[in-house]
């Protein structure tokens, strides 16, 4: 079944990893997690990985292209605070975001180019969309 991208969803719904707690009060580090089969994200604070999801609202953010850390490669990520979907206004315009996780270029949009920054980014349905 195929939702729309404002039905209204909690801020987030995750896997935990090991047990780790997510502070939703604290920013967010999400990123496409390619070592799954199935198409999620994965969810880092104060550089662990502390769960999975599917479906995520952040604000304020930040994305950043080309990072290394010492045990795996994560490529491209947003940075931002997690928030509700209510707080997303419905009447500005919204745009996908794309990002190919192999070719290290960054996030983009088909219609604006490149983006380093966004006032708010969703993944829904496997896809990701931004507001400026």
């Amino acid at each position: 079944m195929t939702r729309n991208h404002f039905e209204k969803q909690s801020a987030v719904d995750y896997e935990p990893f090991k047990g780790r707690e997510l502070d939703t009060s604290k920013q967010v580090d999400l990123y496409r997690s390619l070592d799954r089969d199935d198409f999620v994200f994965s969810l880092r604070q104060g550089g662990l990985l502390v769960g999975h999801t599917d479906n995520i609202y952040l604000r304020n953010c930040t994305m950043h292209t080309g990072i290394e850390d010492q045990q795996r490669n994560v490529h491209d990520f947003v940075t931002g605070h997690i928030v509700d979907m209510c707080e997303i206004n419905e009447d500005s315009h919204s745009y996908s975001l794309c990002n190919n996780p192999y070719d290290n270029k960054g996030f983009f949009s088909n219609i604006l180019g490149e983006v380093t920054r966004a006032e708010h980014v969703w993944v829904v349905d496997r896809k990701i969309f931004f507001k400026l």
